[in-house]
């Protein structure tokens, strides 16, 4: 089936003015319920009515990844999901995180 948790220990830095680092630790081993074959972040600037956008990660081994081209000094909204060939297990928690500002 689904994994019945979503990733933990979800953290985000700016790595620039544009570019957010996601990083995150597995399903714990008895919540993933098959193998997990990847991982969805979603995110979504948080300072106003914005559209959710979608990066999927088709490697479960994957624990980490950057969001490019994001708003200079933006704060945004950041979720992850895991998945099994079964489909999509729950959604974590959110993490606010901001890009630097120019010059940091």
């Amino acid at each position: 089936s689904v994994p019945a948790a979503p990733p933990s220990n979800i953290t985000a830095n700016n790595v620039s003015s544009t570019e957010l680092e996601v990083i995150w630790r597995p399903v714990p081993q008895k919540y993933q319920n098959g193998i997990v074959l990847g991982y969805k972040v979603m995110y979504r600037r948080a300072d106003g009515e914005y559209p959710i956008r979608n990066v999927t990660i088709n490697n479960g081994s994957q624990l980490s990844h950057v969001l490019k081209g994001l708003k200079k000094y933006g704060p945004y909204d950041i979720r992850l999901l895991a998945f099994t060939v079964k489909g999509e297990g729950n959604v974590s928690e959110s993490v606010f995180c901001r890009t630097a500002e120019d010059g940091e």
